[in-house]
C-alpha cells in the first residue's frame, strides 16, 4: 500500500504565511526586486517547492540613485554601490558629468565624496566611495598594501586548462594606455587566481580574485592565457558578444572599516545574461 506523501509548500505560500497582509501584487513586486532569498540566493519562481531545510528570507527594500546606481551601503564615512556596466567611475577630460562620482556629489550638496578606486566603464559590480579623507586614506592604504578582498566574475572564451590556478605577470602601460605584460620586472607584479565555474567548451564562466590591483589586470592575464573576455574591445577587437558589453563585473568586495574597526563585506551576483551565455 502506497503511502500519501505530502506535496511541499511553494514560495509563494510560505511568503503568504509569513506576510498574511500582503498581496498577491505586493509579492509578484519583492520577485522581480529580487528580495526573496532562498538559501541566500533570489528565487526564480513563486511556484518554487521549499523543503524544511530550505531557508527563506526577505531582503530589505533595495535603495538607489539615479534609478540605476543601487545602494549596497551607506555610513558617515563611506558608501557602496553597484555600479551599472557603461557608467564611468568618475569623470575624465571627455566626460565630467555622467559618472558616479558626480551623481553621488550631485546627491549630497555639502558632502564631499572621495574616490577610492575605480572599475571600467563597461565593468559593473561592487564600488566604494569615501565621505571623509580620513575614510579615504585609510582605504587607500588597505588597496596599497593588497588586503582588501576583491573577487570577479568573467566570461571568457574556451575553457581554462587547469580549471583553477595563477596568472602572474608584470604589467606596463604605455602612452596610448594599452597595458601589456613584460618580462622586465621594473613593471608593476600583478597576480590573479581564477577558477572555472561553469563551461560549455565555447565560453567559460570564470570567478577571479586579485592578490594585486593592477589596471585592466584581469583583461591582460586573461588575454595572455588564450582566453580573453568576451566583449572587451580594446584588447580583442574581433570578438563580437550579443550583449555589446565587457563581461567582467565586481561581485565581492571585503575590508575593514576605517573608523568602525570591523569587517564589512558585499557581493553582487553575476549578471544573468553571464550564465545564459554559457548554457
Amino acid at each position: 500500500m502506497k503511502k500519501n506523501i505530502t506535496p511541499l509548500p511553494t514560495l509563494f505560500e510560505i511568503v503568504l504565511q509569513r506576510y498574511p497582509d500582503s498581496s498577491k501584487t505586493t509579492i509578484r513586486s519583492w520577485l522581480r526586486e529580487e528580495r526573496l532569498l532562498i538559501d541566500g540566493k533570489p528565487a526564480s519562481s513563486l511556484d518554487t517547492p521549499l523543503s524544511q531545510e530550505t531557508s527563506f528570507s526577505l531582503a530589505p527594500k533595495k535603495k538607489y540613485i539615479s534609478s540605476r546606481i543601487e545602494i549596497l551601503y551607506e555610513d558617515k564615512d563611506l558608501v557602496v554601490v553597484d555600479k551599472p556596466a557603461g557608467l564611468l567611475s568618475v569623470a575624465t577630460d571627455h566626460q565630467k558629468t555622467y559618472c558616479v562620482h558626480t551623481i553621488l556629489k550631485r546627491r549630497y550638496h555639502t558632502r564631499r565624496v572621495f574616490p577610492v578606486h575605480r572599475l571600467d566603464r563597461d565593468t559593473s559590480g561592487v564600488l566604494v566611495f569615501a565621505y571623509s579623507e580620513h575614510s579615504r586614506d585609510d582605504l587607500k592604504k588597505q588597496f596599497e598594501a593588497h588586503t582588501i578582498e576583491r573577487e570577479y566574475y568573467a566570461l571568457v572564451k574556451g575553457s581554462p586548462t587547469p580549471s583553477q590556478g595563477t596568472w602572474k605577470s608584470y604589467l606596463v602601460e604605455e602612452k596610448n594606455f594599452f597595458v601589456r605584460s613584460t618580462l622586465d620586472k621594473r613593471g608593476k607584479i600583478a597576480i590573479t587566481h581564477y577558477s572555472v565555474l561553469k563551461t560549455n567548451g565555447v565560453v567559460s564562466l570564470l570567478r577571479l580574485s586579485l592578490e594585486t590591483g593592477r589596471k585592466n589586470q584581469i583583461r591582460v592575464h586573461a588575454k595572455d592565457a588564450g582566453h580573453p573576455l568576451i566583449g572587451d574591445e580594446k584588447y580583442n577587437p574581433s570578438l563580437s558578444e550579443e550583449e555589446h558589453r565587457l563581461c567582467l563585473h565586481a561581485g565581492r568586495l571585503a575590508f575593514q572599516h576605517p573608523r568602525l574597526e570591523k569587517k564589512l563585506e558585499f557581493k553582487s551576483p553575476s549578471p544573468y545574461f553571464f550564465e545564459r551565455l554559457v548554457r
